[in-house]
């Protein structure tokens, strides 16, 4: 009889030590997960690629120069290569060089920030603002007080990729 006590209070334990190891297994396959997305490319699927088409062909035109965040080169390039070959698909003067930038001042860019200098350079970034957020990226505005491009150009600025 106490033998028999003693296997059962033994597989009840071990059942105890089982369901523990499985919800540590569940947390760190959860945690795995978060990972791997926050290290994925941004994603850019045809649907939104053509409805961000689709909000840029009545859009004002202009000349755009698009910059990277060099903190998350991998993904915040590539993003940025594919707006490049959009806009320049869309009609926009693109400028030829793309550099990336770097934030000392501030928290890191997360998302797109579109940054103007004068009125023309407004009523392209406004488009390009109302385009991105047509699909769901919020892309902040800002104003330019360098003379890093000509007064006209906008500056598209290419975060890191937003949490999801």
């Amino acid at each position: 009889m106490v033998s028999g006590l003693f296997i059962f209070v033994g597989l009840h334990v071990a059942r105890n030590d089982r369901d523990a190891a499985y919800r540590k297994a569940q947390e760190s396959k959860t945690i795995i997960t978060a990972l791997q997305q926050a290290q994925a490319p941004w994603p850019f699927p045809e649907a939104k690629k053509q409805e961000f088409i689709a909000h840029l062909q009545d859009a004002p035109k202009g000349r755009v120069a698009i910059e990277y965040i060099r903190s998350d080169e991998v993904r915040s390039r590539d993003f940025a290569v594919r707006i490049r070959d959009i806009l320049k698909e869309c009609g926009y003067e693109v400028w030829g060089y793309m550099p990336a930038f770097e934030q000392a001042d501030a928290p890191p860019l997360v998302g797109v920030q579109i940054i103007v200098k004068n009125r023309q350079a407004e009523i392209v970034g406004g488009g390009l603002q109302r385009a991105f957020q047509a699909i769901g990226i919020d892309a902040k505005d800002a104003h330019r007080t360098n003379n890093n491009y000509e007064d006209d150009f906008v500056v598209v600025w290419i975060g890191m990729k937003p949490p999801q």
